[in-house]
């Protein structure tokens, strides 16, 4: 079985037939993570509203975000999905769809902090530009707060980041289904990543769910700061808080931290905010 990298290109127009894929993967990966877990917390039949929001979201950025990249790891042992397979278009440079099936995706961004750098909106968990701005509304049956809070959080964490990196590759997302996880295709996308990032001399970033830090640690990302309540290095979720597609409320959360300051008991996720220098040969 081998796995292979393939890098999205707007211009291409079979490559814009791998989303509908990418967002199933990426619903999938999303679901074993107990904050999107609390998000999207729907049963299954709330998940076509999911997946279109994801599609929507991704060919947007695709098609009209020039400062972003999209990549794929595609298996062999697999065919392709039918979607590529069936809507594929034959050109002078290629006759037939790559080979395997999509098994991880990464989105991300090059990040310009000059005069005509993207801006950071609080109602996305992306960065804009002039020509594209998030104006959806959250699928039925998400935790629009939970959501809004949280993305609100990571905005006010990337614009710090950003203000100490300068211009950097920001990692959006990184997802593998998880059907194929501890086969490497995690660490293939982002060594590809970092490989753009060191080729043009730039530093990253990303935030980290406890599942993923391992992988960013073995291409040379490293946490940033300390963390705790000043927010430097942890982005903060109280879980119960937002139990059961609720709002508890921030009193809540607070009388938590008073009995649990170090957060070490049930119901708290971490996201880490993590860093990579550039290396040079």
């Amino acid at each position: 079985m081998t796995l292979h990298i393939h890098q999205l290109d707007p211009s291409n127009p079979n490559d814009h037939l791998y989303f509908p894929t990418i967002a199933r993967v990426h619903l999938a990966a999303w679901l074993t993570v107990p904050l999107m877990k609390a998000i999207y917390y729907g049963p299954p039949d709330a998940y076509p509203g999911y997946l279109a929001s994801m599609e929507q979201r991704h060919t947007k950025a695709f098609r009209e975000e020039s400062d972003c990249r999209f990549a794929v790891v595609l298996d062999d042992a697999f065919p392709p999905d039918d979607e590529v397979v069936f809507g594929w278009t034959t050109t002078s440079e290629s006759n037939s769809p790559p080979r395997g099936k999509v098994i991880a995706a990464i989105k991300y961004y090059f990040v310009n902090t000059g005069p005509y750098a993207p801006s950071f909106d609080a109602t996305t968990e992306e960065p804009t530009t002039s020509s594209s701005k998030d104006t959806r509304s959250w699928p039925p049956q998400s935790h629009e707060a939970l959501a809004s809070d949280f993305w609100s959080q990571l905005v006010r964490a990337r614009e710090m980041l950003t203000s100490k990196l300068g211009d950097h590759v920001l990692v959006d997302n990184l997802y593998t289904d998880p059907n194929h996880h501890r086969r490497g295709a995690g660490g293939l996308l982002m060594r590809h990543a970092c490989n753009e990032a060191d080729a043009q001399g730039l530093p990253s970033m990303l935030e980290a769910s406890p599942k993923g830090i391992g992988v960013y640690q073995s291409v040379g990302y490293e946490a940033w700061g300390e963390g705790g309540d000043d927010g430097q290095g942890v982005i903060w979720v109280d879980l119960e808080r937002w139990a059961g597609a609720q709002d508890r409320g921030v009193e809540f959360t607070e009388e938590r931290i008073r009995r649990d300051p170090e957060r070490k008991g049930e119901g708290w996720y971490a996201q880490v905010l993590m860093v990579r220098l550039a290396r040079r040969e």
